[in-house]
């Protein structure tokens, strides 16, 4: 049986760590590092990106706590069959060359590596450092006519910043003369792009508004759900995994519009009213936006973009049937625009 070791096997399959070797098999390396590196440090860490072309990019995490990462590190120098951060392994290995160390400076590096070949580690931590900075160019005959903009890199970085409300990031675009920095923190979370998104409707308030917030078991959510003015409106629906947006649904998703046709076939019968909606009409007008958020979240199919967590679906199903049942109760103004949208027409 051929031994397993980690930096080959990753530069030999990259396709089984990260997808796709292109901008979205990227995105996926830097979710594996930030989640790694930010996942113990509850505080309010700094992420400083600075972009020099698509392949060379120099990373600085500030306020956190290094004593995590340099003992991942040295697990990754000594064990060849052990890998004890997939951000920091995936990274090493499918770059051309790699640094890491503190900051700027002339100081022996914590770890070098090239083609992810691990050349000089140094692991001594002093105490009075509370940062990380790593400097990497992509392996261009892994990523062969790679192309990645600094504007795709802001995109993700916006997104990253909006599901994790106690970072702060700070992109810097040194690709060109004409300088560019764009800063992205939302101590708001999820709510700000939810509330972000229903400023943008040409047609001003919705019909309703809600932002629910709590935590079942061991995972932490968070959901924002509107109804549009007017049919033109755009609409909205996304939800997230941790770091991950899990476009094709799943339990989060399904939990939530559960909960709503609960709620509006209830408060239709209280009103005898004779309505018709289901999954695909209860979405028409609609704007929502939830995220979950925990250890071993469970997903359906290989690509981890389904969530796949009974238990978390019929837990959302009840509260927002909940919520929204009480907030149309309270509000009869709202409740007969909602019941209205869902009106079963003679013919």
């Amino acid at each position: 049986m051929q031994e397993y070791i980690w930096n080959e096997h990753m530069r030999l399959r990259p396709s089984m760590y990260v997808g796709m070797i292109n901008g979205s098999g990227f995105i996926e390396m830097l979710q594996f590092l930030f989640g790694d590196i930010l996942k113990k440090n509850n505080s309010n860490p700094i992420l400083k990106i600075y972009y020099y072309n698509d392949y060379t990019y120099k990373i600085h995490f500030e306020s956190i706590d290094n004593s995590k990462i340099l003992s991942d590190l040295n697990e990754l120098s000594l064990y060849k069959d052990k890998i004890s951060s997939m951000g920091l392994a995936i990274l090493i290995a499918l770059s051309e060359q790699i640094s890491i160390g503190y900051e700027d400076s002339n100081e022996e590096k914590i770890l070098t590596a090239q083609q992810g070949n691990i050349i000089v580690t140094n692991f001594e931590n002093p105490e009075t450092q509370k940062s990380i900075q790593i400097d990497f160019t992509l392996d261009n005959t892994i990523f062969k006519e790679f192309q990645f903009s600094y504007f795709s890199l802001c995109n993700y970085l916006k997104q990253f910043a909006y599901l994790n409300p106690t970072l702060k990031i700070i992109a810097e675009d040194n690709s060109t003369t004409d300088f560019q920095r764009n800063v992205y923190h939302f101590p708001k979370g999820i709510f700000q792009e939810f509330n972000d998104f229903i400023l943008q409707q040409p047609y001003g308030k919705p019909l309703l508004q809600l932002e629910i917030e709590g935590q079942n078991e061991d995972y932490e959510y968070k959901i924002g759900i509107a109804y549009s003015t007017l049919w033109c409106d755009k609409t909205l629906v996304k939800t997230y995994a941790n770091n991950k947006e899990t476009y094709f649904g799943g339990s989060l998703l399904d939990g939530i519009l559960e909960g709503l046709i609960v709620s509006i076939k209830d408060i239709a019968k209280r009103e005898i009213s004779s309505i018709s909606v289901n999954k695909n009409s209860v979405k028409q007008q609609l704007m929502a936006v939830g995220a979950v958020r925990g250890e071993n979240i469970v997903f359906y199919g290989s690509i981890q973009r389904t969530l796949g967590m009974p238990k978390l679906k019929k837990h959302i199903k009840q509260v927002v049937a909940n919520k929204l049942t009480s907030y149309l109760e309270s509000n009869s103004d709202a409740k007969d625009e909602i019941l209205n949208l869902f009106v079963k027409w003679e013919e």
